[in-house]
């Protein structure tokens, strides 16, 4: 869960989520953000499913270039929201190679992610998100899948395309203006 721990996120939700996940797969570790207006009450719903052991904060993350790190050690990107207008961080995911299951409540990301294509979408609650999680877990080839479509379709978004894509513009810019 890599996003802010802020009630349209749905953090408690993912930790309930995770709850699930755990007791059918205990070698199972949720990395998660530690920022966010509802960090204690995350904690304490840590310490009431007693997932002590099994949740990791990212609190030693000291620039955006050690991101990638993180990605590195996930497998899935669960992003229960009840609201988003878009996301970057599903988008990061993407890159990374990330299986993905996101709330069908995440809107701005129709032309990029399509259910049951390169991610999984359903409604933010815990036993659809855990039937969704159970798809990767039980066809592990979808990771690949998935990550093969979601990097061509995060490319676009890439420093390097995104470098071309300016200088696109200041060349056409330059030659208008000649």
């Amino acid at each position: 869960f890599a996003n802010r721990m802020t009630e349209t996120y749905n953090p408690i939700g993912a930790l309930e989520i995770f709850a699930q996940v755990l007791s059918r797969y205990p070698n199972s570790r949720l990395l998660m953000n530690a920022a966010g207006e509802l960090a204690e009450r995350c904690k304490e719903k840590i310490k009431e499913l007693k997932l002590e052991d099994s949740v990791e904060f990212l609190t030693n993350i000291n620039s955006w270039d050690e991101l990638h790190k993180v990605y590195a050690r996930s497998d899935i990107l669960i992003f229960p929201a009840y609201f988003s207008n878009g996301n970057w961080t599903i988008l990061e995911a993407m890159a990374s190679g990330m299986g993905i299951v996101v709330s069908d409540r995440v809107l701005g990301m129709d032309q990029i992610i399509e259910d049951e294509t390169n991610c999984f979408k359903c409604e933010p609650k815990t036993e659809e998100f855990l039937s969704q999680i159970e798809r990767y877990v039980k066809n592990p080839q979808l990771f690949k899948i998935h990550a093969n479509l979601n990097r061509i379709k995060v490319k676009p978004f890439s420093m390097e395309e995104t470098a071309k894509d300016f200088a696109d513009i200041i060349i056409k810019k330059l030659n208008l203006s000649s």
